[in-house]
């Protein structure tokens, strides 16, 4: 239903713009992707850095409780996460929080970003024993010092691809080719750039409201630094698939350029610290935590919390394909 009303808009109104292809594919009002299913864990399309192990939240949690110790401040203190999954990263936060520092949870306000209805269900589900407040957009928090929290956020964001072609940038789009849709251009044969207004803008607004009130951000994804490519993929049933095929039953994702998010914060005259996944958790102490969970635990069991810390953190897996930025 959905590649029909993409081909029509299409027939209607000349090649769709990749970003326009993702927007409907993700988040069009009644078939998008996001829209109208839970997209992750076993039974879904993939599975997120927190559904692996718990210790990654309990990471985050004391990264967010330096960050509030050291604003010292009487202030209530607000966390925000983009997109908040199953609400399983927020829960652990908030969990750990309330244990370690009862005085700081019990003056926390804490706003999910989300557009997802089924996700939405799924969050008020898994932190029905917290206050949280779901909003659709950044628009209309209160001016409170904030921590944001963005972990697998940017990479669902709609993304424009130009070609460099005779030192001209010619735009990548979708169109209709005996009622099938292809991509309008070869971007083997140049070079490619790829740009997110959509990361930008919400990169703006969340440096300009750091800027003013405090406290920073943490956003964890896969992506880059320097360079650009086609990083345009789609994934269905934790496997990669063709990107035009299944519009609206696969996920689709792009790469995030992590440069241009630190030239914004930059601009807002923010620090930024750039690492690898597998860097910032073991700064963290991943490996203590992981001791210590293992600790009179069954020898399968202790196997199985080895095994999702090495998924976070090793090189050939998770440690090096997804990146951390912290601003502040």
């Amino acid at each position: 239903m959905l590649k029909q009303i993409i081909i029509d808009s299409i027939n209607a109104n000349g090649p769709m713009p990749v970003d326009e292809f993702m927007q409907l594919a993700l988040v069009h009002p009644e078939y998008g992707y996001y829209i109208k299913q839970n997209p992750l864990g076993a039974k879904g399309d993939f599975t997120t850095a927190p559904e692996i192990s718990q210790v990654f939240g309990e990471l985050i949690a004391l990264w967010v409780v330096d960050k509030i110790v050291s604003l010292n401040t009487n202030q209530p203190i607000q966390i925000v996460e983009l997109g908040a999954g199953r609400g399983t990263l927020m829960a652990d936060i908030l969990r750990v929080i309330q244990k370690l520092v009862p005085q700081i949870y019990d003056t926390l306000k804490v706003v999910i970003i989300e557009t997802s209805p089924a996700l939405i269900k799924i969050q008020q589900q898994a932190l029905e024993r917290h206050n949280v407040t779901h909003n659709s957009n950044l628009g209309d928090l209160p001016n409170l010092p904030t921590i944001f929290i963005g972990n697998e956020f940017f990479d669902a964001l709609p993304i424009k691809q130009f070609l460099e072609l005779d030192g001209q940038l010619k735009e990548q789009c979708i169109k209709v080719d005996n009622g099938h849709l292809s991509f309008s251009l070869d971007l083997s044969k140049g070079k490619i750039y790829e740009v997110c207004p959509l990361a930008q803008t919400i990169m703006q607004r969340v440096s300009k409201h750091i800027q003013a009130y405090g406290v920073g951000g943490l956003f964890i994804d896969y992506g880059y630094k320097q360079g650009s490519s086609d990083t345009l993929q789609a994934v269905k049933n934790h496997k990669y698939h063709d990107v035009l095929q299944d519009i609206g039953d696969a996920d689709i994702t792009a790469h995030v350029d992590f440069g241009a998010l630190i030239d914004i914060a930059d601009k807002h005259g923010l620090s930024a610290n750039y690492s690898t996944q597998g860097e910032f958790l073991s700064r963290l102490g991943i490996d203590i935590r992981t001791q210590i969970l293992c600790k009179n635990k069954p020898h399968q069991q202790q196997l199985e919390i080895q095994n999702a810390t090495s998924r976070l953190i090793s090189p050939n897996q998770m440690g090096e394909l997804f990146k951390v930025l912290e601003v502040d």
